[in-house]
């Protein structure tokens, strides 16, 4: 008999609105920022040529082909203790490590600019601990390292350098700067690039459980990954239980992907445009 009783306790039971809410700010505020870096970074790579060009675009190359899996306890461990270039480290006495050469603070704490107060000094002795919130996450996403990012610079790298460069001379001919360039001339072009950058970063984060489950990203908040779970208050036993957890996996699987169908269809019109643009159509 035709139900949608299935449904309805997984909404209830699963926590389907709360999951909902708390991916839709995680998938949004990730996807956006993804966006704007990686439009920032293909546009450097494409656009100006500096020594080093090549080996930072064989980098972003790198990190498409190297599994994240393999970075796991590396970024845990750093993330567990954030401490940007040890500066932490360096206000609490230490020295400044700046890419293997340590600075010593003796000369700072002669002037007196060393911030004082044991609070101070025993919350950040080892770091920041940014495990147990979206932070890690979203520091990825502004470092252009996060899932995916290699190949949205690289998509947004190929297509950058069809642009005409007579777009940005005249520009820089009538007192336009090279950011306010990019802001009022190179970013309107790129909308359909940018909107199929935001649709693949969007899903991927969507139905992301390796970095969410690695960080514990939203702590005790529910994510997608959690509606997947068959609900404790409707476990059975028997020769049934089985077809009984496929059934409520596939059901949840389709609320988890109704979203997404949903941004597709209002968003495949400029996603075929960015892919074409891109290169990769070829």
């Amino acid at each position: 008999n035709f139900t949608l009783d299935i449904y309805k306790e997984i909404w209830e039971q699963n926590g389907y609105l709360e999951a909902f809410i708390n991916t839709t700010i995680l998938s949004v505020t990730t996807a956006l920022i993804q966006m704007f870096i990686c439009c920032l970074i293909g546009y450097g790579l494409a656009k100006f040529k500096f020594k080093g060009n090549k080996i930072v675009f064989l980098i972003v190359i790198f990190t498409m082909i190297v599994p994240h899996q393999t970075l796991s306890s590396a970024m845990y461990m750093n993330f567990s203790s954030f401490d940007v270039f040890g500066i932490f480290q360096f206000l609490n006495g230490g020295g400044l490590n700046f890419f293997g050469t340590t600075i010593n603070n003796s000369f700072f704490e002669a002037i007196d600019i060393i911030p004082d107060g044991e609070f101070f000094k025993s919350f950040t002795k080892n770091g920041i601990n940014l495990l147990g919130s979206n932070a890690p996450i979203y520091v990825l996403s502004l470092c252009g390292l996060a899932f995916k990012n290699g190949l949205y610079i690289f998509m947004l790298r190929q297509f950058y350098q069809g642009v005409p460069d007579e777009l940005e001379e005249s520009a820089y001919m009538d007192g336009s700067g090279t950011f306010r360039t990019f802001l009022q001339i190179i970013l309107p072009l790129s909308i359909p690039m940018m909107i199929t950058v935001f649709i693949f970063s969007f899903c991927w984060q969507w139905t992301d459980n390796f970095y969410t489950t690695l960080f514990n990203a939203t702590g005790e908040a529910k994510m997608m990954d959690d509606v997947l779970q068959v609900p404790l208050g409707m476990e059975i036993t028997g020769t049934g239980y089985e077809d009984y957890r496929i059934v409520v996996r596939n059901t949840s699987g389709l609320m988890v992907l109704a979203p997404l169908i949903v941004l597709y269809c209002f968003g495949q019109k400029f996603l075929i445009q960015g892919i074409e643009s891109s290169g990769l159509a070829n």
